[in-house]
């Protein structure tokens, strides 16, 4: 468990889950309707898919030569793709118990995701843990997770010093910070491990239980 700073001592009471990469494993299907709906030639070595982990996703985006006026149309089709298989996708490993614990350690638990809530709700349904959740906010665009999660605890009535947000790339940091929240990167979903601490997050947690033992960690604090 590697953590950066310990920036306030109030108590966390909110958690916002990213989706795609931090509660589901997602990227081979992800992968794949990418090619179907784009027509652009598979990346099949794997050196060259770590390479593009390690970078931002807009940069990422640039790599692939997708255009920025490009992403909102692939996300609909891409949305639409995963709805017919959102339950042949796996959930990480030890992700069912963390939530489970979390919740009835008495956090508020959100899911913020730019898949739609239709699928975040089926795939939290499949594994029986949709109950676990006050709400999922769908449909959140790729490039400006700041606003979202800022227009999230304007709705909600949210502090940011009650709020955590925890996600697997480096805009979940930058948006996290930018809405002055405490942010958790996992380096089990896009982003590796080194670019995320080069992005300073307040912690990294290598597994899920880790998110327990930070909160639990803070709020004692």
């Amino acid at each position: 468990m590697q953590e950066r700073c310990d920036h306030n001592a109030a108590m966390i009471k909110i958690v916002l889950f990213d989706f795609d990469g931090t509660i589901a494993d997602s990227f081979t299907v992800v992968q794949n309707i990418f090619y179907e709906i784009t027509g652009k030639p598979r990346i099949k070595d794997p050196v060259e898919i770590e390479r593009l982990r390690k970078m931002t996703t807009l940069a990422a985006v640039r790599e692939l030569h997708i255009r920025p006026w490009q992403i909102p149309g692939l996300l609909i089709k891409g949305r639409s793709a995963m709805a017919q298989h959102i339950n042949d996708i796996p959930i990480f490993p030890g992700m069912v118990q963390t939530i489970r614990k979390l919740h009835a350690d008495g956090f508020e638990l959100y899911v913020m995701s730019s898949n739609s809530a239709q699928n975040v709700q089926d795939f939290l349904k499949h594994y029986s843990l949709d109950s676990y959740f006050m709400r999922v906010y769908g449909n959140i665009g790729l490039l400006n997770k700041a606003a979202a999660i800022r227009n999230v605890m304007r709705r909600n009535r949210f502090a940011p010093e009650e709020c955590a947000y925890i996600g697997d790339e480096t805009r979940d940091i930058e948006g996290a910070k930018r809405a002055g929240i405490t942010i958790i990167s996992v380096p089990w979903g896009y982003n590796d491990r080194g670019l995320l601490a080069h992005h300073q997050p307040d912690i990294i947690v290598s597994s899920p239980q880790e998110i327990i033992t930070y909160l639990e960690s803070r709020n004692k604090a």
